[in-house]
């Protein structure tokens, strides 16, 4: 009589259990890809299978849409600094942002009145 599966032991690791709620605060404050998988205790591998089959979209889709929120929360924060009087922070806003640069080109302008070519001698004489 064939034996029924439920009788046999289950094989490996149970699945890791995944908090996307939290994976995605850790997207939003720009955790890395891999930071993720090391604070959840999975290979990388393991978040782009689970993202996939627990969420219906790939891995590098969901981190971008959830780091997106953390960039735009970055942005703010730059953005109310410099304009409450951050100047290093306006500048750098400046310069990335808008291209500024503290730069100061000099342009000069020299006439040469004449010139003379000077042929060149060689040692041996």
């Amino acid at each position: 009589m064939p034996e029924h599966n439920e009788d046999k032991p289950k094989m490996g690791r149970p699945p890791a259990v995944l908090d996307w709620q939290q994976i995605g605060q850790m997207a939003a404050i720009l955790c890395t890809k891999a930071e993720i998988a090391s604070i959840c205790g999975v290979h990388l591998d393991t978040l782009y299978s689970r993202c996939l089959s627990d969420n219906g979209e790939s891995f590098p889709e969901w981190y971008d849409r959830h780091a997106n929120g953390g960039r735009q929360s970055l942005r703010r924060a730059q953005y109310t600094s410099a304009i409450k009087g951050n100047s290093v922070m306006l500048r750098w806003l400046g310069a990335n942002w808008l291209g500024q640069s503290e730069k100061q080109e000099t342009t000069t302008t020299v006439q040469v009145a004449g010139f003379e070519v000077i042929p060149e001698q060689d040692d041996q004489e």
